[in-house]
């Protein structure tokens, strides 16, 4: 039993249409479906706050839907503003990335001395070498 459920057995027997129906609304208006119990919790507490609390009345009713209509797209505006930041972030730590000093490379004169003496290779085939040598 979720949130909305509890709300709607323990509400009067005469809100419970209203109730049924302003969750059908929140859907609706809600991004996600497990968002939607959250969004009608949070515009039934402003209705309490208003004292819209009677949603028999139909001005009640309709303020309590606006209001999920309202924090519906405040809340996919706050999305949308956090996806741009994470985004945002995501591009400035690349490039930083890109920017950041390159690994120890030779230099120049090294590169030049290795291409003189190609014979110098990896340090343990020249030990293996001078140990098979005979004195």
């Amino acid at each position: 039993m979720n949130v909305c459920e509890a709300e709607l057995s323990g509400a009067a027997s005469d809100d419970l249409p209203a109730l049924a129906s302003l969750r059908a609304v929140a859907r609706r208006y809600s991004r996600v479906e497990d968002e939607t119990d959250d969004l009608l919790q949070d515009a039934l507490l402003e209705a309490v706050r208003a004292g819209r609390a009677d949603l028999t009345q139909t001005v009640n009713y309709r303020w309590v839907a606006g209001t999920l209509k309202k924090l519906g797209a405040m809340r996919a505006r706050s999305a949308a503003r956090r996806r741009m930041r994470e985004e945002r972030w995501m591009m400035e730590r690349a490039s930083a990335a890109s920017v950041a000093e390159p690994p120890d490379m030779p230099s120049t004169r090294q590169l030049r001395e290795w291409q003189r003496h190609p014979d110098v290779g990896n340090i343990e085939e020249d030990a293996t070498e001078r140990r098979a040598r005979p004195s």
